[in-house]
């Protein structure tokens, strides 16, 4: 890259993305220092290249005009610079698939315009800053196999836009915060492995717009909560790998437009819902090791075996016949219909045979021993004779 594209005075976008472009091994990122000479530049997307080494600490001299900073698919090592603060025009920052280190910057709640932060496959580490939350028009922010740890900071619940909240495969600890699970606006919440505990908040019944929640491979615990009947537009619900226990929630009868449900490896006990056969979407079905039992339904998603897995729960029985499950066994029972009248007249019947039964047995023996009796006394009467 050319070390003199400060010249270009008037430079308003400048992107040279997806291609094979690199830094000189002597001049490292000269040419970005170069460029912060342009203060009309507004965008500067250098993603899909081959560009390494640190960001230099001239980053934070780029004017306030810079709203879009591309720096994804690259080879930066390195921390992000503290001045990054700086730059207040920004609305995103782009810098996933890289080997970035170090924290996340206190002062990046200083950029109240940023709308994205996409910083997926790197290696930060160190803890989600309470500052972000001063970012209220964020709406992405996107931080996966990372090395993220400690709480989820309540103040992200300040972030009223929030559309996409993905912190998938970190080190995050504690309780999800119920200020985090209140925003009506969030479309995708995934939080999957990572070592969260505790139980997942009533408040999700507020993310009304969500159509995928991923909390898998935590230690969630509690029972499932009866608010998820709100959440009507959810697709893909997976809660697998937690510590769930107590019946699958009737509020997810609610949950028509799902395609995908993963409850599988909880402590969860009781029947499988029959109203899961009825969603006519469903697509993969996981309920496998839990503590389930009773029929397993016939119909809907229960008809296509490797559409549905129901393994380690031992006390399962029917279902379709590949499943190889025993047969359930039938109890006695009155038929749907039969009248009132008979449902109580059979038992006060059986009651009063049982009543007549006794009387006539005590009867018998008190007839029985007054004739021992007069028996006795004639035979007593004919010696005396």
């Amino acid at each position: 890259m050319p070390t003199n594209l400060g010249s270009l005075k008037g430079l308003e976008k400048f992107s040279v993305a997806r291609n094979q472009l690199e830094t000189d091994e002597a001049e490292g990122f000269s040419f970005l220092t170069s460029l912060t000479n342009c203060s009309n530049l507004q965008i500067l997307e250098l993603g899909s290249n081959k560009f390494k080494g640190a960001l230099p600490a001239s980053l934070a001299n780029f004017s306030t005009s810079l709203r879009w900073l591309g720096l994804g698919a690259n080879k930066i090592s390195g921390s992000i610079p503290e001045g990054v603060k700086n730059l207040i025009g920004l609305t995103r920052l782009a810098i996933f698939m890289n080997s970035i280190t170090g924290e996340i910057p206190e002062g990046i709640g200083k950029l109240e315009r940023l709308e994205e932060i996409d910083s997926f496959d790197n290696r930060i580490s160190g803890a989600v800053p309470e500052t972000i939350g001063n970012i209220t028009k964020l709406r992405l922010l996107y931080i996966d196999t990372e090395n993220l740890s400690g709480n989820i900071p309540p103040s992200l619940g300040k972030c009223k836009q929030l559309e996409v909240l993905y912190l998938f495969g970190n080190n995050l600890t504690g309780f999800i915060p119920k200020e985090v699970v209140s925003l009506s606006t969030t479309l995708s919440f995934i939080l999957a492995q990572n070592s969260l505990t505790g139980p997942l908040p009533m408040e999700v019944g507020n993310m009304i717009n969500l159509m995928e929640l991923n909390v898998s491979n935590n230690r969630l615990s509690g029972e499932i909560p009866s608010t998820f009947s709100k959440c009507i537009m959810l697709e893909f619900l997976s809660l697998g790998d937690n510590l769930f226990g107590g019946r699958i929630s009737q509020s997810l009868s609610a949950l028509r437009s799902l395609s995908y449900l993963d409850l599988s490896i909880n402590k969860l006990s009781g029947q499988i819902p029959a109203y899961l056969q009825n969603f006519t979407l469903l697509q993969s079905l996981n309920l496998s090791y839990n503590d389930l039992e009773g029929e397993v339904p016939h119909e809907g998603v229960f008809r296509n075996v490797s559409a549905f897995s129901i393994v380690e729960n031992r006390k399962l029985c029917g279902g379709i016949e590949i499943l190889g499950l025993p047969n359930c066994e039938v109890p006695v029972k009155l038929k749907r219909g039969t009248p009132i009248a008979i449902k109580i007249a059979i038992p006060v019947a059986i009651s009063c045979l049982v009543l007549l039964a006794f009387f006539v047995d005590n009867w018998s023996f008190l007839l029985n021993g007054t004739t021992r009796g007069t028996n006795g006394h004639e035979r007593c009467g004919s010696k005396i004779v």
